[in-house]
This record gives C-alpha cells, structure tokens and sequence, in this order.
C-alpha cells in the first residue's frame, strides 16, 4: 500500500538523517493529485513510531514538519464505487474500486488533528478530476483544528497548472517551505 511506503520512507529517512546530512525534525513533502493525496496523510495520520518494535524502522516517528498538496484528493470515499455522486473518470483507477467504506481509512480529511504541521493547499477551481471541494473541505477541517494552513485556488486551472499558474504555484511551495522549515535566526 502506497500510505505505508511513504510512512515508511520518512520513518527510514529520519533513522538515517545524519547519514543524509539531514536535519531529522525538518522535513516537507509535496506532491501532486495522489502525490498530493500521499502527502496529506503523512501530514494527518503520522505516528510517533513504535518503540517496541523489532524493526528499528518502525521504532522511528514518520511526521513531517510541512506539507503542500496540489490538486488532491482528501476525502477518498467521494471516489468510491457506491459514492452517490462518484465521476466516471473514477472507473479508470483500480485503486478507487472500493467501497467508500474501505476508502475511509486514506482519507486525510478524516485525520485532521491539532498537531498537523503547516500546509498549503494548492488547487484549480476548473479541475473535473478532483474538485476544488476537496481542498476546500480540508482547509476548513484544518481551520476548526487550528493548524496552521492556506488554500490557494487558481480560477483558470484544471488538474494541474500550466505557464503562470504553474509559476505562481511553484514560488508558493518554496515561500512554504522557506517559512516553515528553514531554520531561523537563533
């Protein structure tokens, strides 16, 4: 399952920081449509690890100190085959075959908590693959929690930003991450 190869790669990246020349507690993922979708659930549903575990991997925390997410799915059971309003383009991905009901537990809208890091959405208003509902949804979620998030929607665009857009975009994950990872002055 993708949800737990990424947990596990952050859990693997933080074991091994110093190896990398990484600082352990400064780590921003981002990602687009189930990229985006990947990086939220590092963003709500991470753990601390398991300290009894035999594998010294899963010993080690797999949060993330920032998120930004382009156009992404939050609420996979919206995609499920007995979703009321599910979109056919849904029928195209064998992942989403399933019932809302096995889609709740990826759903990062269903994670949200207090102590989620920073996150910025990014998400295009003509979008007829994952709708601008998703990210409004979560941003939403995010403020009732009180985390630190911004949903930035571009009118113009659909899945995916092309010239300005795409610039814009770009310039406001690197303002993110610059904000919230770099470290500042001591």
């Amino acid at each position: 399952e993708a949800v737990s190869d990424v947990r596990r790669s952050v859990r693997y990246i933080r074991l091994h920081a110093e190896e990398f020349s990484i600082a352990p507690n400064r780590i921003g993922v981002f990602g687009l449509s189930a990229g985006g979708h990947l990086s939220l659930m590092l963003g709500t549903a991470s753990d601390e690890g398991q300290p009894s575990a035999a594998d010294p991997v899963e010993r080690v925390s797999d949060r993330v100190q920032a998120v930004v997410a382009y156009v992404a799915p939050t609420d996979l059971r919206a995609m499920g085959t007995d979703a009321p309003n599910r979109l056919p383009a849904y029928e195209k991905f064998p992942a989403l075959q399933l019932p809302m009901q096995d889609l709740e537990p990826d759903s990062p809208v269903l994670h949200v908590s207090h102590d989620d890091p920073p996150t910025l959405l990014l998400a295009g208003t003509k979008d007829a693959l994952v709708p601008v509902e998703h990210s409004r949804n979560i941003q939403a979620a995010f403020e009732k929690a009180k985390v630190k998030s911004q949903l930035i929607e571009f009118p113009e665009a659909g899945h995916g930003f092309e010239g300005e857009d795409a610039q814009k975009s770009t310039q406001a994950m690197v303002d993110w991450f610059t904000t919230h990872l770099v470290k500042q002055s001591e």
